[in-house]
C-alpha cells in the first residue's frame, strides 16, 4: 500500500522512519500525529516534502496513488 512505501522511502531517504519508539507509541503516532519533513532529518531534494507527506497522509483518501507517486518521483530525479 502506499502509505507502506511512504514510510520505506521516508527511511531510505533520511535514515529514520517516520516514527519512533516502543510499537504501542508508533501506532498512536501514526493514528493520531504527522511526521515530520523529511528536510528536517535529511538534506533531501526540494520537493520530497511534498511527496513523502502525502504518500504518509493519515487520512487514505488524501494519499496519492500509486500513478501519482511514480509520477512524482520521476519529476524529482529529472530535476536532479
Amino acid at each position: 500500500d502506499i502509505y507502506r512505501l511512504g514510510a520505506v522511502l521516508y527511511e531510505a531517504c533520511t535514515g529514520r522512519p517516520p516514527f519512533e519508539g516502543t510499537p504501542a507509541e508508533v501506532l498512536g503516532q501514526t493514528l493520531d500525529d504527522d511526521p515530520a519533513p523529511p528536510s528536517a532529518h535529511a538534506d533531501v531534494a526540494a520537493g520530497l516534502d511534498d511527496v513523502l507527506l502525502t504518500a504518509l497522509a493519515r487520512d487514505p483518501t488524501e494519499r496519492s496513488d500509486a500513478d501519482t507517486l511514480h509520477e512524482a518521483l520521476q519529476r524529482l530525479a529529472r530535476r536532479r
